[in-house]
């Protein structure tokens, strides 16, 4: 066996030299406490990509951390509650609005790539004759949507002067179900499990066939802003996943992404764009390639159509 040459170890070493300190760092770092809240079944398809890009981020990251969900189930009222006193979960996702990106730390990176705001309706089947007629909105405005209760989603429908009605969210299925509200706008990928989840207990309930409502919207995670370890992680790991591919490879394979696309028909639709003036000047500038360019896929029989993320762009 041939001996190391002398230049063979001062090489080692010098690399050995780099690699100890930051090896160091990390170990000192404290360990981030990754707390997400526990969710109902329905939500499982979206959930799980969610909790996959949040992996995902905090692997680039090469921070060490511990992940693991909350001990009692949380919708988006309560959620934030606790993630304002930081008690109980440290780490939440939502539909962004002003009011959350002032209070809480967003990770101003959209998780759905804008796939949020494609909006399907739940509907009772009887109705859909109904939706059948729609070709504007201002023909929608007739109906009333619901909608779950603190959701920002309320005061971008009501600025375009659809009727909305508030209510617990597994409550609005109940009252499509009994034809006390006409539709409820559900994002493209979390209709298809919703239905599946509670449409048991309310059989009168479908997917309406013809139409898709469209504004820019996007879904962040968001942090308490006492927390900026764990912020400063997700960013990280997120541009990171981004930059190398792997996010876009995460969207595009998970199986709950690709057979909503596939299974939704959204360049068959009636599309109805509503504005979104809430988005904050800092969202606006979220520069494009972070935006589904659904041109490509969705809408490859129809290229004159316009991506919904054109009308939330803005020159960086």
């Amino acid at each position: 066996m041939r001996a190391l040459t002398p230049t063979i170890f001062v090489i080692f070493f010098v690399a050995l030299s780099y690699l100890m300190p930051a090896a160091r760092a990390q170990s000192a770092q404290p360990i981030l406490d990754v707390v997400y809240p526990l969710r109902v079944e329905a939500e499982k398809g979206p959930h799980d990509f969610i909790l996959a890009t949040l992996k995902l981020a905090l692997d680039k990251s090469e921070r060490r951390y511990e992940m693991r969900a909350s001990d009692i189930p949380m919708q988006q009222t309560r959620a934030m509650e606790h993630l304002r006193t930081g008690k109980d979960i440290t780490v939440y996702w939502a539909g962004t609005s002003p009011e959350f990106e002032a209070e809480f730390q967003p990770i101003r990176m959209p998780i759905m790539r804008g796939l949020l705001g494609y909006r399907l309706f739940i509907i009772h089947k009887d109705q859909q004759s109904r939706f059948n007629e729609i070709e504007t909105v201002s023909q929608l405005s007739h109906l009333t949507a619901g909608q779950g209760l603190g959701w920002s989603d309320i005061q971008i429908l009501e600025n375009a002067g659809l009727p909305v009605s508030a209510a617990p969210y597994e409550y609005v299925f109940s009252l499509v179900n009994s034809k006390r509200l006409d539709y409820f706008p559900r994002g493209v990928t979390e209709a298809f499990p919703e239905l599946k989840e509670f449409g048991p207990e309310n059989p009168n309930i479908a997917i309406e066939k013809r139409l898709l409502l469209v504004y820019p919207f996007a879904m962040f995670f968001f942090v308490n802003k006492d927390n900026p370890d764990l912020a400063n992680a997700i960013t990280t790991g997120f541009e990171k996943a981004y930059m190398d591919g792997s996010f876009q490879a995460l969207f595009s394979q998970h199986p709950h992404i690709r057979s909503i696309i596939d299974g939704a028909h959204l360049s068959t639709r009636t599309r109805l764009e509503i504005p979104n003036p809430f988005l904050t000047a800092e969202t606006r500038r979220i520069p494009e390639k972070y935006w589904y360019k659904e041109e490509s896929i969705l809408y490859q029989n129809h290229p004159a159509s316009k991506p919904a993320y054109e009308t939330a762009k803005h020159t960086n």
